[in-house]
């Protein structure tokens, strides 16, 4: 306990500010710089921990925050905090609509400031939260309660020195006030992350507009135990009505989708960050990569791609994704280009060249099936795709051609107008419901050519085909499971 008058190195004790879970805190003045500065003295049980004391002092020399919504910390003296004075009232409800959001905003802005530095508040409640005369929000104790989540030796297990909570815990008030904020992983005592704080942001506002806590109890394992396993009711949030009667419906729709959000995103394990992976397919050995595009297998697990061998004979090359090895496809000598999958992954569709025109062979094994039609001359390898209602539309010297995938009648779905310049219609790929697909049509001008959406229903002369915003890469360029989306 000190008294006004004592000093703790340059500072000076003026008077005292309070007593909260944390330590007592006392106004103080820098004899130094001539300001007025907020000291805050740590528990005993903190202060005489030298493995404690020297994780407090890390974490007050973490880069440091500046921002107009966070107070200031400026060190540590013998034990004790020393921070920025913020002149004002803890935050309260109940208030307005207007007033909680711009206070909400500011606390917004400061949380955001803090996490974009990699550090996280984990004790946010009212207390912590103060609101100048001048409106301006300040968050105070900045990574004071991350670092109170380190338990000083010899106090494992006990209930009194557990993450997060309050060591006072003969003041009851400061118990639920501190758990009634808490995320659910705090209450349970796992580690958290930002989002504890965000939860904690959205508890705060329920009591903004309110003016009562959203989680109650009539003791700490009541208060934690509502935190962990209720579902708040926010049909019982009532904001005052002060200027105009639509304040409440629209306060209370506002929190019920921040709170919704809170609870059921935030809380839930996020999917893991997409991660660009680059590696090298070698071919098998005594071959060689014959320019023919790779292609990926539906579910991701196997890459199918055509080899040469010195003696000019093309096969296609299965190589499965968690292994170093590719396999040789037999019956598949003469494959030209491209290779595309069938929807399941059992089958690969790709041109040959002792049997000209379009072949199917099953990816377990099995002779090759041709799919030519009869009336077609095929005057390039066919670019095409493979829909999940078993059409393949591929590319043919007329435009597009569609067929079943198990072979039969061919028909053409779109064809070369060459009053427009068109000079190839290529790269058809399905769209989601199989029924339609994109494709890229070239003409003799620049502004003749593009990606358009293509129609099985649709019959060649009739409606010009609606053109995409889009464009298309090269032909039988791009990955067969990114395709463009319709415009």
């Amino acid at each position: 306990m000190l008294s006004t008058g004592d000093k703790l190195g340059p500072y000076q004790i003026v008077s005292s500010l309070g007593v909260g879970g944390m330590g007592e805190v006392y106004r103080g003045r820098d004899t130094k710089l001539n300001r007025d500065v907020a000291i805050k003295v740590l528990p005993a049980a903190f202060a005489n921990d030298a493995q404690y004391m020297a994780r407090f002092e890390r974490e007050a020399q973490l880069p440091a925050l500046n921002h107009p919504n966070i107070a200031t910390v400026y060190g540590i003296e013998q034990g004790a905090l020393v921070m920025e004075l913020v002149e004002g009232e803890d935050l309260h409800g109940p208030m307005g609509l207007e007033e909680a959001m711009a206070i909400a905003r500011q606390i917004a802005l400061g949380l955001e400031a803090a996490h974009e530095r990699g550090i996280v508040h984990r004790d946010l409640k009212p207390a912590n939260i103060k609101v100048t005369p001048a409106g301006v929000v300040k968050i105070l104790d900045f990574g004071l309660a991350k670092t109170a989540g380190e338990v000083p030796a010899g106090a494992a297990g006990s209930a009194t020195m557990s993450p997060t909570l309050s060591l006072e815990m003969t003041q009851a008030g400061m118990i639920l006030g501190t758990a009634a904020y808490m995320s659910p992983e705090q209450a349970r005592g796992k580690p958290v992350d930002k989002r504890a704080d965000i939860w904690s942001f959205g508890v705060v506002l329920y009591e903004m507009l309110t003016g009562k806590r959203l989680f109650e109890g009539e003791d700490l394992t009541e208060m934690l135990a509502s935190v962990v396993k209720d579902r708040p009711d926010l049909s019982a949030a009532r904001a005052p009505v002060r200027r105009r009667e639509w304040v409440w419906p629209a306060a209370a729709g506002l929190f019920a989708v921040l709170a919704d959000a809170v609870s059921f995103v935030h809380f839930r394990e996020l999917p893991p960050e997409p991660e660009v992976t680059r590696f090298t397919v070698p071919a098998p050995e005594k071959t060689a990569f014959n320019g023919t595009p790779p292609a990926i297998s539906p579910d991701g697990r196997t890459l199918a791609f055509a080899d040469s061998s010195p003696d000019g004979r093309t096969q296609i090359c299965l190589k499965p994704m968690n292994s170093l090895e590719a396999r040789m496809l037999p019956g598949t000598d003469g494959v030209g280009a491209p290779i595309f999958w069938s929807p399941d992954g059992r089958s690969l569709a790709y041109s040959g060249s002792r049997l000209p025109g379009l072949m199917r062979i099953e990816v377990a094994g099995g002779p090759p099936q041709s799919l030519a039609c009869p009336q077609v001359a095929f005057t390039s390898a066919p670019l095409g795709d493979w829909s999940p209602e078993g059409i393949i539309v591929f590319h043919v010297g007329e435009g597009l051609m569609q067929m079943p995938a198990g072979g039969g009648t061919c028909s053409l779905v779109t064809g070369l107008d060459p009053k427009r310049g068109e000079l190839r219609h290529n790269s058809p790929s399905f769209l989601p419901g199989g029924r339609h697909f994109l494709y890229h049509r070239t003409g003799k001008e620049e502004q003749d050519s593009g990606l358009y959406v293509g129609s099985l229903d649709s019959k060649p002369g009739g409606k010009a085909p609606r053109r995409s915003s889009r464009t298309l890469p090269q032909p039988g360029m791009w990955p067969r499971r990114a395709r463009p989306a319709a415009t």
